[in-house]
């Protein structure tokens, strides 16, 4: 499928989806769309088996909504906007592979409604975040700041970060657990690379299962996610590839993972 506003692709395992509005990659109802529409197409191709997220540039992975386009207060295409947004962070969230967002220059409002979701945030060390919504007169609307990021980072540091609108460094971010590495400016998609290709190598159903699992244990109770943490143990155990994993193991070689 052609996309306008972001571009697509693949090489082997690996899908590479990056939000093509230069410089600052700005988010619209039309490039939501298309994010969603990837998304959902890569979360069905079973021969991908992770997803790197990333903006197009130096400037920006992506600086926010495009407030130039009307579309925040226009009530018909703002709830639009809000939908999709939301509609996004739970694809990336509940996508059976892991996301990888490679994160350059400034990754701002809804730039971290769609960074901060990913399973993995890996940045530049010149990369800047900021959630500055009430110093715009607005708030964060897709189901990140005011949803998760307290279950994320706690109640104190979500309400520092909300409220007081500071620009942080990806050294800070990464203090406060929003992101997971910084590299250096021009190493960013090889290190990306490199662990996107490691992760392509884990077995699919392990991997989806942690995912899931973790994800639930996150919003749910803990007798919840001990119940799901079953589930996900009676499918994995039970499949070809946890067989194969064992036996490769102990036959000193790479593991064949097909999936299944």
């Amino acid at each position: 499928m052609k996309f306008e506003t972001i571009e697509v692709n693949r090489r082997g395992a690996i899908a590479t989806v990056t939000l093509d509005r230069p410089p600052m990659n700005l988010a619209t109802v039309a490039s939501l769309e298309e994010l969603s529409q990837a998304l959902a197409d890569l979360g069905a191709d079973n021969d991908i088996r992770v997803v790197v997220l990333t903006g197009r540039g130096e400037r920006a992975f992506c600086a926010g909504a495009d407030v130039d386009q009307g579309e925040l207060f226009d009530p018909k295409a703002g709830l639009r906007l809000r939908t999709l947004g939301r509609d996004v962070v739970a694809k990336i969230e509940g996508l059976a592979k892991p996301v990888i967002a490679a994160i350059d220059g400034y990754c701002m409002g809804g730039g971290t409604g769609l960074a901060w979701p990913c399973d993995i945030k890996i940045a530049t060390e010149r990369a800047k975040f900021g959630a500055r919504d009430p110093y715009l007169g607005i708030v964060p609307s897709w189901s990140v700041g005011m949803v998760r990021l307290s279950r994320w980072i706690g109640k104190n540091r979500a309400m520092e970060v909300l409220l007081m609108g500071e620009f942080m460094s990806a050294a800070e971010a990464k203090s406060l657990g929003l992101i997971s590495r910084v590299v250096a400016n021009d190493e960013l998609m090889a290190e990306t690379m490199e662990m996107a290709e490691r992760l392509a190598g884990a077995a699919p159903l392990a991997v989806a299962g942690i995912k899931k699992a973790v994800i639930r244990s996150t919003y749910g109770t803990q007798e919840e996610a001990a119940a799901f943490e079953e589930e996900v143990c009676l499918e994995v155990f039970a499949s070809e590839d946890a067989r194969e994993g064992l036996l490769a193991f102990s036959e000193k070689r790479p593991a064949e993972f097909k999936g299944r």
